[in-house]
Formats: C-alpha cells, sequence, structure tokens
C-alpha cells in the first residue's frame, strides 16, 4: 500500500467525518443556544454552570454579536466536507491518467 492510498483510505475518511460530524453537531448546538438565549443542557453538576463559558467575555467575535462558536461550526463543517468528499466525487481510472 503506497502513502497515497493509505491517504484516500475510505474506512479513515469515514472516521473523520464522523468525529468531523459529531464536532459540527455539538458547535452548531452552542451557536443555536447562544443565539436564542437558552440555556445549555448539561450532564453533569460540577459546581459552575455549563453557560459560563458561553457567557462569557469571550463569548462573542470582537465588536460584533456572533457567537464564537459559529467559528467552531465553520471549522467542522470544512472539515467534514473535506474528509468524506473523495468518498463521493472518487475519479475513474479513466480520469486519473
Amino acid at each position: 500500500e503506497t502513502i497515497e492510498e493509505s491517504c484516500w483510505n475510505p474506512k479513515l475518511r469515514s472516521l473523520m467525518g464522523v468525529i468531523a460530524g459529531a464536532g459540527l453537531a455539538e458547535t452548531a448546538y452552542l451557536t443555536f443556544v447562544k443565539l436564542t438565549g437558552g440555556n445549555v443542557l448539561c450532564l453533569e453538576d460540577s459546581g459552575s454552570s455549563c453557560s459560563d463559558v458561553l457567557n462569557g467575555p469571550f463569548a462573542f467575535f470582537p465588536g460584533t454579536q456572533i457567537p464564537l462558536a459559529a467559528a467552531g461550526v465553520v471549522a467542522y463543517l470544512t472539515a467534514l466536507c473535506l474528509a468524506v468528499s473523495p468518498l463521493f466525487f472518487r475519479l475513474s481510472p479513466e480520469q486519473e491518467e
């Protein structure tokens, strides 16, 4: 197996897609909660609120009302597209030459 073949490994690409998809879901949820003013679902009671970070001084891009979590949505969406797009748009052997 060559380096090029291992880089385009469908199983690895699928795993990267699942991880990026989970990150996308989480950051999209946090962005939605921040924009709607809702409460974050908190599974653990650690003494501080799960909303502390979303309500902190660095929750928005400086000088805007854009939640910083939106950057995570863009980043994870990009990673997801880059990970799985070769699985859907694989060139045929004739096109590769």
